[in-house]
């Protein structure tokens, strides 16, 4: 029988943008070619201008499959990389990540945006 359990502190920090736990830096280290590093980096500048949503990169089970939690302070959505990771470059998990936390960073911003003409309207 094999036991799964989440090996980080899931406690939600904000303004942290995207993080990676010791094992998901080492399963990056151990995945990635010395060429992608650059374009790693590009994705966490980009997520670094997200204030409203976070991202938070793991691994289970003692393996190098990444996960991820993308959370913006009500809702969290969970991400992994699928069955074939090991064949799969890490960087279109992360890019596949990254879209889902800009797009919904831009309708945080919609709806704060609303919320801000609806209370100037009352003044």
């Amino acid at each position: 029988m094999q036991v799964c359990s989440n090996k980080y502190n899931s406690s939600k920090s904000f303004g942290m943008s995207m993080k990676a736990d010791k094992l998901a830096k080492n399963a990056l280290e151990l995945r990635m070619k010395s060429s992608d590093w650059a374009i790693l980096d590009k994705f966490v500048e980009k997520q670094a201008n997200n204030k409203k949503v976070n991202i938070k990169l793991t691994t289970k089970d003692d393996c190098d499959r990444l996960y991820a939690e993308v959370f913006d302070g009500e809702n969290t959505r969970t991400f992994d990389e699928g069955l074939f990771y090991a064949v799969k470059n890490p960087l279109k998990f992360i890019k596949k990540v990254c879209k889902y936390a800009d797009k919904k960073e831009v309708e945080l911003k919609g709806k704060l945006s609303n919320a801000e003409s609806v209370l100037n309207k009352l003044s």
